[in-house]
């Protein structure tokens, strides 16, 4: 995604009621947009945010339009995550899960969600890796994220939108590290094949029932 795609993504984060134009948009962009629920065309006027009901609310009180513009000022990759889990023939996927949502107590959010033979897989991403992060700790966080939502989750992958070589030394170490802990790291380079990494972990997962 290029820095004009983005630019024209980030605007229309106010197009809430205001049609905005998206011509640096490609189509295959729009279309996961839309297959999201994030997005609806009006007429040749451009699109507007989709107020979806179904789209769990980032923040409490927050309309469901103020909830999907807020996906275009933050992060984006998630949805590209869950498209790409869709096209690699994954048919119960959701992204942007919320648990206890509404409720009392500490509330969860899960970036991808994928469900097959009655197992469930946690599916994290973020954009890259700060500074002062490890990849470790990065793991070490994920993995106790999914111990706290409970044995229904039994597996984790994180991806990082960043290219191997360029998150620092020891990675190979650390990914063992990962593998330990009951989940993989997935680099940008092998985005293309994410669904298959996704299925090598699940089947190692326990089924719900």
């Amino acid at each position: 995604m290029g820095g004009r795609e983005l630019d024209d993504l980030s605007r229309l984060a106010t197009a809430t009621s205001i049609p905005y134009r998206l011509d640096n948009v490609s189509e295959s962009t729009l279309q996961i947009l839309q297959d999201a629920r994030l997005i609806r065309p009006v007429g040749s006027a451009g699109y507007v945010v989709e107020p979806s009901e179904w789209f769990t609310r980032l923040f409490y009180l927050r309309s469901p339009q103020e909830s999907n513009a807020e996906f275009f000022r933050s992060g984006y990759i998630e949805v590209f995550v869950w498209s790409q889990l869709r096209r690699g023939g994954f048919d119960q996927v959701a992204w942007h899960v919320q648990l206890n949502p509404g409720q009392r107590g500490e509330l969860m959010e899960l970036d991808v969600v994928v469900e097959r033979d009655a197992r469930l897989m946690v599916v994290e991403c973020k954009s890259g890796i700060r500074n002062d992060e490890r990849v470790a700790d990065l793991a070490e966080e994920q993995s106790a994220v999914v111990r706290k939502v409970g044995r229904a989750v039994g597996g984790w992958v994180l991806y990082i939108h960043q290219w191997r070589h360029t998150a620092g030394e020891n990675i190979s170490s650390q990914e063992a590290r990962a593998r330990s802990l009951g989940g993989a790291l997935v680099w940008r380079e092998d985005l293309y094949r994410l669904h298959e990494m996704v299925t090598q972990q699940i089947r190692a997962v326990r089924p719900l029932i």
